[in-house]
């Protein structure tokens, strides 16, 4: 490639960095005028003062190469923290599946508690505040709720809960998870948040959650009573198990899931979104994180272009 080339290339490439181009541009321009008029003036001592500069020049490129490099140090961070903010407002959006989950399993209690005493209160669903923080707060206080209702399940709780008739159970997208919060490490470094995340994604597809399902007994031959016959399973992974709950939902048998196993899956999943959360929280500027206005903008966007079945 020839000299003229490369700099036709080297400009293209600097166009949107304004900066150094226009530092270049101006230097040049700078230089061109004062050789013009030093040689009109005093062409021997004009040359003479030209060495004097030279001297100069390494210390001079030296702090401005610095200044460029502070500069672009600081509009790289701005541009990374703009690519993270997005990714910020899709993460709550992951982290409100969490909430749900522990919504649903209180929810199922609440009616266990309910039908061995009506007027039995039960829990109330946690909401879903529209900031990271706020989300995070209530990711803990469901997890201390859980814990303590697993040390001491009220009455009418017993080692299985009915599933709902209409649908399967909610299980967050881990696998969501994982992948953001890596695209968020490549602009602002969080290794071990990735490191959780990993450990959540793991967890998340190796747990085991039990199921009884209590088919119709149509032998003609049953004991009185024994109307229906239950059948133990085990299903691992939140794929599997929400797969599961979804089939089952269709069916005719009445389903209840183990109460133990269930209990301890969503109180992992709870404790490993919080460390996620809090680590995030802990790693990004204050400043970009998204506001509750906005999240509940893009919230409401969200919830109107879900179309009705």
């Amino acid at each position: 490639m020839s000299g003229g080339g490369k700099i036709t290339k080297w400009i293209a490439a600097r166009r949107k960095d304004f900066l150094p181009l226009s530092l270049t541009i101006g230097g040049v321009l700078i230089s061109a005028g004062a050789i013009w008029w030093g040689s009109t003036i005093d062409f021997q001592n004009f040359w003479l003062n030209v060495l004097a500069a030279l001297a100069l020049l390494g210390p001079g490129l030296v702090l401005s190469n610095l200044l460029v490099s502070r500069f672009e140090s600081i509009r790289s961070r701005e541009e990374a923290e703009a690519r993270t903010e997005p990714l910020l407002i899709f993460t709550h959006g992951l982290f409100s599946g969490f909430i749900d989950m522990a919504n649903e399993l209180l929810s199922m209690a609440s009616s266990e508690i309910r039908r061995a005493d009506p007027k039995a209160f039960g829990y109330e669903d946690f909401p879903k505040p529209h900031t990271l923080p706020a989300l995070c707060d209530v990711l803990r206080d469901a997890r201390r709720t859980i814990v303590a209702f697993d040390a001491n399940p009220p009455v009418g709780v017993t080692t299985k809960l009915p599933l709902p008739d209409d649908r399967g159970l909610t299980f967050p997208r881990t696998k969501l998870v994982l992948t953001v919060v890596e695209m968020m490490d490549r602009e602002i470094p969080m290794p071990l948040t990735v490191l959780a995340a990993h450990g959540l994604w793991d967890s998340s597809n190796n747990v085991g959650v039990d199921f009884i399902a209590a088919y119709p007994n149509e032998s003609p031959l049953r004991a009185p009573g024994d109307d229906f016959r239950n059948v133990v399973s085990s299903q691992v992974g939140f794929a599997a198990i929400g797969n599961y709950c979804d089939t089952g939902a269709r069916g005719r048998a009445k389903r209840h899931v183990g109460t133990v196993s269930y209990v301890e899956c969503v109180m992992n999943s709870l404790r490993q979104a919080e460390v996620i959360l809090k680590s995030v929280i802990s790693v990004v500027p204050d400043e970009i994180l998204p506001s509750a206005a906005r999240i509940a903008d893009l919230t409401a966007n969200r919830a109107s272009e879900v179309p009705e079945n």
